[in-house]
């Protein structure tokens, strides 16, 4: 039989702006409103029955998540996005197969923890739902890292050097020293005393925000303290340290904002509505920055999940189990900003814990990707040694047989084996994707 090689075209990664994008798209935008709407909904129908609106919740999720996965076929794509009819049919066809299916979804879990629970089953959906606040908290610190170490990723060339020296330590504190100063600023505006005002000084920020600047100074402290091993482990290159260092500031300027959100909540300071359009904006970052993480491992992955014809609706399968979450949580804890404060927490106290871990994986995925490197320059020296020992025309002389081609009886012809196949390594790891 004869051998030949074929080349697997892979899927093009889908950038964080042509996510942005996708999601942002006009012909999809009828999902969005319905989302924001249906959401709103069930939030306040949640007091009155708080399982069948878990139920909803979940079968929505659950509606758009096998949406995601159908969505590329015709009949399913034209239902989800039609191209054609009027605005009205344009607006509200889209929504009807996912809120059937929904609906039916919702009916189905409910009979299935009756079923597995008994009678009180129903009314725990409640509290599992709930529950998984906490693992969006902390999913949204780990996709937050994910993006952080990916954009951009350093070239796979190994810039060894003997020690950091001072300019990089001062380089990584000054960084975290002027990021968590701006968090005081915005924040302390946010809560009503803002710098901008002329009859307000630095001083008063600082007077006024006593407790919080002792809370950011600790974060920062904090971040040296937890992330000395990471750093170490990241010492030996130039890239890889600078890469770390870009993660460590955002990372603990990003825990610095949640924890003096969370205070500002706790403090019930500032407008009711300047805080729920953060929560929404904290909300979309971290649907966005999940599915990020799922696009093939934003360069490619064997499973595909997340591509720019479906990336809708992964995000809004996700949306409705965080605001799911949420609304549950509220009913549970009957305190809405105590609920948020909890989750900020939760962010942030994750976020500082990755500070620990994330150094030696990078360091080891570093060190994974340059010996990959030196093996695939291995393999191309030995395949040039081989073509000068033989060079092209020898390659030719020999008949078809020679290819490895058995000939028909009563042929003439030199056979011999088939040359050995390239021995370079298949790698199906991501270097950055070790990460998660």
């Amino acid at each position: 039989m004869e051998q030949a090689e074929v080349e697997v075209e892979e899927p093009e990664a889908l950038s964080l702006l042509g996510l942005v994008r996708t999601l942002a798209a006009p012909a999809t935008l009828p999902h969005l409103l319905g989302f924001l709407g249906l959401g709103s909904v069930f939030f306040l129908a949640v007091d009155r029955n708080a399982a069948a609106v878990a139920s909803l919740y979940l079968g929505m999720a659950l509606s758009y998540v096998l949406a995601a996965a159908l969505v590329e076929r015709p009949v399913v794509r034209a239902s989800l996005v039609p191209s054609n009819g009027g605005l009205l049919r344009r607006t509200l066809a889209p929504l009807v197969l996912p809120v059937l299916l929904g609906g039916m979804l919702a009916l189905g879990v409910s009979g299935l923890s009756s079923a597995l629970l008994g009678e009180r089953g129903p009314e725990l959906l409640p509290l599992g739902l709930a529950s998984l606040f906490i693992a969006w908290s902390v999913g949204q610190a780990r996709s937050f890292r994910t993006a952080i170490v990916r954009w951009p990723t350093p070239d796979d060339v190994p810039r060894t050097r003997a020690g950091p020296g001072r300019t990089e330590h001062l380089r990584r504190l000054l960084g975290v020293a002027v990021l968590l100063h701006a968090v005081l600023v915005v924040q302390s505006a946010i809560a009503g005393t803002s710098i901008l005002d002329p009859n307000v000084s630095l001083m008063d920020v600082l007077r006024t925000n006593a407790m919080l600047v002792v809370v950011l100074w600790g974060v920062l402290l904090g971040g040296e303290v937890l992330g000395r091993a990471s750093r170490a482990a990241c010492d030996h290159d130039a890239s890889l340290s600078a890469m770390h260092r870009r993660w460590h500031i955002l990372a603990v300027a990003f825990a610095g904002w949640h924890l003096a959100t969370a205070a500002r909540h706790v403090g019930g300071q500032g407008s009711q509505v300047v805080g729920m359009v953060e929560e929404v904006l904290l909300m979309t970052l971290t649907v966005l920055m999940a599915i990020w993480s799922m696009t093939s491992r934003s360069r490619g992955s064997e499973l595909g999940l997340v591509r720019s014809s479906n990336a809708l609706f992964w995000g809004l399968g996700f949306g409705y189990a965080y605001a799911g979450s949420v609304a549950m949580l509220s009913t549970v804890m009957r305190d809405v900003s105590g609920v948020l404060s909890f989750g900020h927490v939760v962010v942030a106290g994750s976020l500082l814990l990755l500070l620990r871990s994330t150094g030696q994986r990078l360091g080891a995925a570093h060190a994974h990707a340059m010996g990959v490197a030196r093996q695939g320059e291995e393999v191309a020296a030995r395949l040039a040694v081989r073509t000068e020992e033989h060079g092209p025309k020898g390659a030719n002389t020999e008949p078809e047989a020679a290819e490895g081609v058995v000939l028909s009886a009563g042929t003439t012809g030199v056979v011999r084996p088939a040359p050995e196949p390239s021995i370079t390594p298949v790698v199906d790891d991501d270097p950055i994707e070790v990460l998660d």
